[in-house]
């Protein structure tokens, strides 16, 4: 009995605990339950949400496609997308790339810059290139990217830095791998940090030798103080040069560059979806939730108040520059009215050409001086270059008065208020259809990737191909305020430029290295001004451009249909009516249906130019090409002039004509320059070439209006007068320019090429000439001539036919038959090794060293290693010579032919030693250049053939371009016009000990002459000869033979080259 209580009570006891145990856990159970239950609504709502975004995200995807303005003929795919971390891509997928471009816009720049610390930001833009913690090797990426085929740069700016990179296809993914880490974890260390100051303050000392740059520092230096446009942004060793800076940079880069910032542009072949898995490191890349900087609370920079400045220029040429301060001008960039008002200003019947006939200026210039990105303020300047400086009152006032003839013309009075006429509706209706024509038939639209960067940062996506083009929004109301703006005479800066500078209060500006001197402007000059309503006005005239604007703008079709009564029978010799053939340069078809459907594949079928036709004088090469579907021409021409003496006169007179004939053309047929027809004008000692692109609906008409100019015997004294003088300026300008730029375009071709003369020496004769022997020289210019033609674009055989007859019948007359070798030009051959030294006209404190190695004459395979190693030669120099070394901030290194002989040179700019160790220093890094060669593996050099094929199999990406490329060949008479294909079939072959045998023959036992520009500061006051005396090789030096000569002695029983072609580039 015992035993069955005690069994209840047990059960009881279990019944018990389960029941209490249900009551603990129920409310538990209940609990999951619903929270189980919520997380799937949850996740069905997000799944939702999601979804949604999707959908949101594809559909905004869609419409930004759709609103993204594009050319008509822009076959690209762009995806805009924006990262989590809010860095906006606009990806590009163009099927013809075969190199890829890439650049990042990041809004920071110089106006951010701490005080007294000028050119940080610019320092940060060096320092990203030299290392990362993830790649801290500082030539990593200078190496990869010259290795397949790239190049790289930046730039900075008041509001935004912007680097770029090329690089072939294979090669984009690390390429963006490294570049995105240089937003990532960049190493800023001191010891990169000293070198990299040294290249900027290297750039300072260039630029600041310039007289373009005396204007904006002239601005900085008139402007308010409390302004960051006053400061110093270049930077130098001053400013830079600090134990502090490393941490400074560390500090600017963290509060001044962030994702939310920055804007990335990636073109390529490659895929969309590929490129979206390329861009993903990018996302590491930190948001700060930075503000974009602004200076909408700055206020304009430039004081109010008329201010009359004289500065010291570098050039023998006058200047006088004035400038207007613009305010907001971010609102005006779809109306371009500050554009159209300088459109106005430069035209034909205006300032300019009232200025010339009144003898008080030689030549005008106008444009945009400074654009303040984020949009608060420009500067419009106009250049005049004088006869006399005190004459500016004079030249004012006429300006003045073209603005109010400007408002007079264009707005009516209505009262109280002037509003906009048919003459200004009309006037801004034909610059939008021309901007409009050059947007929508415009080849290579993404030209220039860091401006598309630029303008995604700051325009944003549906303007990014458009901003620079369009005129979208015509504002009648903005045009008027800037007029009266800049009729403002308070808002108007004077500056008078001249190499004699003699005033008691001149002013020493030390950072910009500029001497000026404040100069008051009398009241009576003031009043003279503010007259310009008063006084009888200027027969000013508005322009006109519809002459050359095109109105077919369809592409060409050969096809016709077969003329019962043609003598002519068009299926002659043909084997298959429905097979194409090639007949007189033609395709012939069965019917003309038949001619329709298959006539595009012509330019697949013919590829090259064909040798069209041959007269007494002169050959006809012609090439259809369409494939661009733009509908414009391209032409060549080469005057060669038989037995042409190579005097210095001739030479002279030669120029006087190229620069007179272009002044009339330019003149007389402005129109068709405001229709975008591109002219230019060339000449060498013994022949003529002029190439021409234009829309060809208007093509022949222009060809033929200019051919006048050229035979034109009547003489305009007056532009022959204005193109004396503006010779003579130039000439004066290019003994000032930058030294690399005179010792690679003068005193190099002047030490070897015989017939070529120094700019003071060709300046000297022009100040000789006299009309009369323009007049002799002119009358027999087309006499014992051949002439080459070529012709491609938008263009028939016919066409180009009854062309090269009326060009041969209008220049040449009826020609007789003469028997002609050409001898394009004649190198003088050098027998040792030598250094030519020029004291440069200019007070500069550095000097340039060029040596130029010459090869001999060209062989497939030996062009074949030079495109091989190009990238390489240039980078590995920049490395060696500028990096470590800092030696200069301009190093280059190119495989350059010299006119029919292959070879080298290496140019340095610099002031850390003079071009006597320079030139030492290179011979150096040609021995370091040849065992980096020898270290390399076969896979290395695999990758660098690689790279060199990827580089020649680019096409050309306009008709322009490719004109130029066949014409090229044409005119420099070797007819290669296979050369890249053939290039490419030999690097297959080559091997590495090619190379290195190449490399030991072209620098050991080539000719060499190393031409080196000294400044006058770094001469110190002594001569060339006393200061060579002081100069001691550098320890490493080899013992090369070298002397020391000059032009004429090295010409004493030199052997000639003669060059009956010349070489194309590599």
């Amino acid at each position: 009995m015992e035993e069955e209580i005690q069994g209840l009570v047990e059960q009881k006891l279990k019944l018990n605990n389960a029941k209490a145990y249900k009551k603990i856990i129920s409310p538990i159970l209940n609990t999951i339950m619903l929270i189980i239950v919520f997380c799937l609504i949850a996740f069905m709502l997000s799944m939702m949400i999601q979804q949604q975004k999707v959908a949101q995200h594809e559909k905004s995807s869609f419409l930004q496609k759709q609103q993204l303005k594009k050319p008509l003929i822009d076959t690209n795919i762009y995806d805009f997308i924006t990262l989590e971390n809010g860095l906006q891509v606009l990806l590009i997928q163009n099927n013809d790339a075969i190199i890829s471009q890439v650049a990042l816009s990041v809004k920071a720049g110089s106006f951010q810059e701490p005080a007294n610390y000028g050119g940080l930001a610019h320092l940060l833009e060096h320092m990203l290139f030299v290392g990362t913690h993830t790649y801290p090797d500082p030539n990593y990426f200078n190496n990869l990217i010259y290795n397949n085929g790239g190049t790289n740069n930046a730039y900075t700016d008041n509001y935004e830095t912007n680097y770029y990179f090329t690089i072939q296809n294979s090669a984009l993914q690390q390429g963006l791998d490294v570049f995105s880490h240089f937003f990532i974890d960049p190493v800023l260390d001191q010891k990169m940090v000293e070198k990299e100051v040294n290249a900027v303050n290297n750039e300072y000392e260039i630029i600041t030798s310039t007289d373009e740059w005396k204007i904006e520092a002239l601005l900085q230096i008139i402007s308010e103080k409390s302004h960051p446009f006053s400061q110093f942004s270049i930077g130098n060793l001053n400013t830079l040069l600090k134990d502090e800076i490393s941490e400074l940079l560390k500090q600017f880069f963290n509060q001044a560059y962030s994702s939310n910032l920055m804007s990335l542009v990636v073109e390529s072949s490659l895929p969309i979806s590929e490129l979206k898995n390329y861009i993903k490191n990018f996302e590491k890349i930190k948001n700060n939730n930075l503000v974009e900087p602004s200076c909408e609370d700055l206020g304009n920079p430039i004081q109010y108040g008329t201010q009359l400045i004289q500065y010291r220029s570098k050039s023998d040429v006058k200047k006088i520059t004035i400038t207007h301060q613009l305010s907001d001008v971010q609102q005006q960039y779809k109306t371009k009215s500050i554009e159209f008002i300088n459109n106005l200003i430069q035209q034909k019947k205006g300032i300019k050409e009232y200025l010339i006939q009144k003898n008080l200026i030689i030549d005008m210039s106008s444009g945009i001086l400074f654009n303040d990105h984020n949009g608060c303020f420009s500067v419009l300047a106009l250049e005049f270059q004088v006869y006399n400086l005190n004459d500016y009152d004079q030249i004012i006032q006429t300006v003045f008065s073209y603005y109010y003839y400007l408002i007079q013309t264009l707005f009516d009075d209505q009262g109280d208020t002037l509003v906009d006429n048919d003459k200004l509706r009309s006037l801004y209706n034909d610059y939008k259809k021309t901007a409009s024509l050059k947007f929508n038939f415009n080849e290579n639209i993404i030209e220039d990737i860091q401006e598309i960067a630029h303008n995604l940062n700051i325009y944003g996506f549906h303007d990014v191909l458009s901003r620079k083009y369009l005129y979208e929004d015509y504002d009648p109301e903005l045009i008027y305020f800037y007029l009266t703006d800049m009729l403002d005479i308070d808002n108007l800066n004077v500056f008078l430029g001249d190499s004699q500078l003699n005033h008691p209060d001149v002013q020493y500006d030390k950072v910009n290295r500029i001497n000026y001197v404040y100069l008051d402007i009398p009241d009576s000059v003031i009043q003279k001004i503010q007259t310009y309503d008063e006084v009888e006005q200027p027969k000013f005239e508005l322009p006109s451009i519809h002459k050359y604007q095109p109105n077919d703008l369809k592409m060409k079709s050969f096809c016709k249909p077969y003329q019962q009564n043609s003598q002519e029978d068009p299926y002659e010799d043909l084997q298959n009516e429905k097979m194409l053939i090639q007949r007189n340069s033609e395709m012939v078809f069965s019917n003309v249906e038949e001619c329709l459907q298959y006539e595009h594949q012509y330019e697949e079928l013919y590829p090259l130019p064909e040798y069209l036709f041959k007269s007494s004088i002169g050959k006809l090469w012609w090439k259809l090409d369409r494939s661009f579907k733009t509908p414009a021409i391209f032409m060549g021409m080469k005057i060669d002039k038989i037995n042409f003496q190579f005097t210095l006169k001739q030479q002279v007179l030669l120029k006087v004509f190229q620069s007179y004939t272009t002044a009339l053309i330019q003149q007389h047929l402005e129109s068709a320059f405001q229709n975008n027809y591109n002219f230019k004008f060339q000449s060498s000692p013994n022949h003529i070439i002029f190439n021409i692109y234009g829309w060809n609906d208007k093509f022949f008409e222009f060809i033929d209006d200019s051919l006048k100019f050229f035979t034109k015997q009547q003489i305009d004294q007056q532009i022959y007068d204005q193109t004396l003088k503006s010779l003579i300026n130039q000439l004066n300008e290019e003994l000032q320019s930058p030294l690399y730029s005179q010792i690679r375009n003068n005193f190099f071709q002047y030490t070897l090429i015989y017939g070529y003369y120094e700019p003071k020496q060709i300046l000297q004769e022009l100040k000789n000439i006299n009309i009369k022997d323009y007049e002799q020289f002119h009358s027999q210019l087309f006499k014992g001539t051949n002439f080459q033609l070529y012709l491609t674009g938008n263009i028939l055989r016919e066409e180009a036919l009854n062309l090269y007859k009326s060009i041969e019948k209008k220049l040449f007359g009826k020609p007789k038959h003469l028997d002609y070798n050409p001898i394009y030009s004649k190198i003088l051959k050098l027998s040792n090794n030598y250094i030519v030294p020029f004291a440069a006209e200019s007070n500069e404190n550095n000097g340039a060293t060029y040596n130029y190695y010459i090869f001999g004459n060209r062989n497939r395979k030996q062009f074949a290693i030079m495109n091989i190693l190009k990238g390489t030669f240039d980078s590995y120099a920049f490395n060696y010579l500028r990096t470590d070394l800092q030696l200069g901030y301009l190093v280059s290194a190119k495989f350059s032919p010299l006119e029919c002989l292959d070879g080298a040179g290496i140019l340095v700019q610099g002031s850390a030693k003079s071009p006597y160790q320079v030139n030492q220093h290179i011979e150096d890094f040609l021995q370091y250049f040849y065992q980096e060669i020898e270290k390399m593996t076969d896979f290395d050099i695999e990758e660098l053939k690689k790279a060199a094929i990827q580089q020649l199999r680019q096409k050309e990406k306009t008709l322009l371009e490719k004109g130029l490329s066949y014409w090229d060949h044409i005119s420099n008479n070797d007819f290669i016009f296979e050369e890249k294909e053939i290039t490419i079939d030999q690097i297959d072959l080559l091997q590495k000990e090619d190379i290195l045998s190449f490399l030991n023959l072209a620098f050991k036992k080539s000719s060499k002459v190393s031409i080196q520009l000294y400044g006058k500061h770094m001469l110190k006051g002594m001569s060339i000869d006393e200061f060579l005396k002081h100069q001691t090789p550098i320890k490493s030096f080899s013992d090369l033979e070298e002397k020391i000569s000059d032009k004429e002695k090295i010409k004493v029983g030199a052997m000639l080259y003669q060059c009956s072609f010349k070489l194309g580039q590599v």
